[in-house]
Parts: C-alpha cells; structure tokens; sequence
C-alpha cells in the first residue's frame, strides 16, 4: 500500500514538471510577423497647385431677335457649323417688308416734291436778282421789287420744308429697311450652333436668347486664391487633365480682380485637346520646390492620428507623423528620418512593439 502511494506521488510530480516545460516553451515562443520595408531617403519634390475648372468656348454668342413677330424657318440646326453673315432664324416679315415699300414710296414722293422746290427756288431766285438790278436802275417800281422779294423769301421757306420732308422720309426708310433686317437673325462669328430656343410657327418677343453659337476653340476657367494667382502668369505653360487624356495649356488671362462672390481670380487656360463644353477638367500648376521624407499616401496609416511603422532592433516602433505638402499621391511629412526603414506592407496586423521577420524572396505576405 505504501509502494502504491510512492508510486502515485512520483507520477504527479512528474506531470507538474511536463506541464511546467511545456508552459515555459509557449513562453519562450514569441510569434515575429513577416514585413516589407523600404529605406527613407531626403527627396526634393515640387509643391502643385491643383484646380478644377470646367470647359468653356472661348467665345460664345447669344441671338435675340430686336423684334418680335412669328418665327417663320429655323434656318440651321444645332450642331452645324457657321460662318459669319450665315442665316440662322427667320422671322415672318410680310409686315415689315410693306413698311419699307412704304417707306420707298414716301422717300420718292418726298424727293419730287424737294426737287420741284429746288427748281422754283432756283427760278425764283433768278428772277429776284433780275428784280434787284431793274429796281437800282429805276426801271420797275418798288412793289414790284418787294413782290419778286417775297416770293423768293417763299420759295426758300417751301424748299427747307422740302428738305425736312425728305430727311424724315428717309429716316423712316432706315427704319423700315433695318426693322426688315432684324427679322433675321445672322452669325457674326465662326462657330458651332450650340442652341435653338424657338420652334417654327411660336410667337418670338424681342430680346429673349433664340439661338446660341459657341466657337470651337475651348477654354478652361478656374478661380485661383489671392496666395496662389502669383503662380499664375500670361503665357505660362501648365498641365491640363480632361477626362483620360493630359496635355500642356497656355494661361491665356489672369483676372486682375477678383470675383465679388467667390473671392477669387479667374484663370483662363487654352485647351488643346478634345473636350465637350461643361465637362470638367483639372489644371496643375508647379509652386516650389520642397525636400524632405515623402510617402505614398497609402503607407500612412490613421486611428484619430497619422503614423507609420519603423523597424528597430527587429521590432516595429509606431512612429506619429505630421503632413505637410501634397505631390500628386505624396505626401511630406515630417517624424522620420533618413536612412529608416519603413514598414510598407504587413503592418496591417502590427502593434507597437511586435517582432518582426523582413521580407525575403519566397516570402508571402498576405
């Protein structure tokens, strides 16, 4: 029985000394992650400046009608392409066309009747100097002198009248004729016709936009800050982005005012690719030059504050960041040094502290 007991005793005790080693080497066993570094280096980068704008004409005509009147023929349709003095609507004119052969008519009439008051102030004007001489000389009597004086002084006052008759005779023509030429409506620009607000057969009022044409050189506009529109010079070369397609523009204007909304100061730039009017486009614009450490922007990491991962003495050191300057997807940033290596891939499952294993050939990161 006493064997039994001993026997006992040494099987527990050896179970404690099992267990216990077997503690000891989970203990010891510290699992390392597998990592990707990169070395830091000091690089010298520009500062851009980005903008987006939309895509405008360079120029851009709206026609209104100066008379009113319904809209007979829609003379183009929008897409065509214009040139100046090409016919775009026509406003039904058989109205307009009466007053200027009335207004014809008149001016004819009105020129016989100046004519005739030419010719009878002519005659009379003769025959008053005829008068004038035979009266100096005592050959005819006075009344007769003051009836030849009279009816010249006549004369002339039925030729002024005359002459004022025709000038508005005229003037009402000029009217007439111009009233005619504003039932239609003409480019005074190549371009495209970009708009037709009136169908054939409505009622058209004065003033109200008919019909759009817009050049085919397209513009870029952009409203600059009063700190950037220094970097911002006539004739200066920039980066322009319109859709998948990017091309170098020419600063054509900077506003020397600003916008009295916005606050800021219209930047136009030639567009020399493709682009559709109102399609949106992006302009960038080098400011200066900066160094410092640059990152990617998906190598920094955010929990409520921006950091990264550094490798130290075989452990990954939680490094707290500040960023500064954007170029394009970098990013300055200061809190790191030259020559450390960043963690850049597998600091997903990383806390401050961790061991870890850098990555070789072969290796799989997940």
């Amino acid at each position: 029985m006493k064997t039994r007991k001993q026997l006992n005793l040494i099987l527990l005790l050896l179970l404690i000394f099992i267990l216990a080693g077997c503690q000891t080497t989970v203990v010891n066993e510290e699992e390392s992650v597998l990592v990707e570094t990169r070395m830091l280096e000091t690089e010298t980068k520009s500062q851009m400046l980005t903008y987006l704008g939309f895509v405008e004409p360079s120029e851009l005509k709206k026609y209104s009608f100066l008379v009113g009147g319904e809209l007979q023929e829609r003379l183009v349709s929008v897409g065509d392409y214009v040139y100046p003095g090409d016919p775009l609507m026509l406003l039904e004119d058989t109205k307009y066309q009466l007053n200027e052969s009335a207004g014809s008519a008149q001016l004819n009439l009105a020129g016989l009747e100046s004519q005739k008051a030419e010719e009878a102030l002519q005659y009379a004007e003769n025959l008053y100097a005829d008068l004038e001489s035979l009266y100096q000389q005592g050959a005819i009597s006075k009344s007769r002198y003051d009836e030849g004086k009279l009816n010249y002084e006549i004369s002339q006052k039925e030729y002024e009248q005359s002459r004022r008759a025709y000038s508005q005779a005229l003037a009402s023509l000029r009217l007439a004729q111009d009233t005619l030429d504003d039932a239609i409506l003409v480019s005074s620009i190549e371009g495209i016709v970009g708009g037709l607000f009136f169908e054939e057969g409505e009622l058209v009022s004065p003033g109200y936009p008919a019909v759009i044409v817009h050049s085919r050189e397209m513009e870029i506009g952009i409203g600059v800050s009063v700190d950037d529109v220094p970097n911002f010079i006539k004739g200066q070369t920039v980066q322009v982005e319109v859709g998948d397609v990017q091309e170098e523009g020419t600063i054509l204007e900077v506003a020397s005012l600003p916008d009295s909304l916005s606050r800021t100061y219209e930047v136009r730039v030639a567009l020399t690719v493709p682009g559709l009017v109102g399609q949106s486009a992006k302009i960038t614009q080098e400011k200066n030059q900066t160094s410092g450490i640059w990152l990617d922007i998906n190598e920094i990491r955010n929990d409520g504050e921006d950091y990264v991962y550094v490798v130290r003495d075989g452990r990954a050191l939680r490094r707290t960041i500040s960023l500064h300057e954007i170029n394009d997807r970098l990013v300055r940033v200061e809190g790191l040094d030259q020559d450390e290596l960043l963690i850049t891939r597998g600091d997903g499952l990383l806390d401050n502290g961790m061991k870890i294993t850098l990555h070789e050939d072969g290796d799989s990161i997940e």
